[in-house]
């Protein structure tokens, strides 16, 4: 789906969700010119396969999928 020429990097992490509850999140770092090049139709089903995946596997918190440049980030300061 996203191509390993495209991600620069994964960082899976916790967070805390909008409802105050705790949840896993997995984010991609992709290359600047690949941002444009994403399906978010895609990015959808693969976050479904990954919490379908982790149900499967007994992981009880909800997960998040989310993706960046890491320009982006750099200005946003974060990682």
């Amino acid at each position: 789906m996203f191509g390993s020429p495209r991600v620069e990097a994964a960082h899976p992490g916790d967070m805390i969700g909008s409802d105050g509850d705790a949840v896993r999140r997995g984010r991609l770092i992709l290359k600047d010119d690949a941002i444009e090049q994403i399906d978010e139709e895609a990015l959808l089903d693969a976050g479904l396969a990954i919490r379908r995946a982790l149900e499967t596997a007994g992981e009880p918190l909800r997960v998040m999928v989310e993706y960046a440049g890491q320009r982006a980030l750099d200005e946003l300061g974060t990682y």
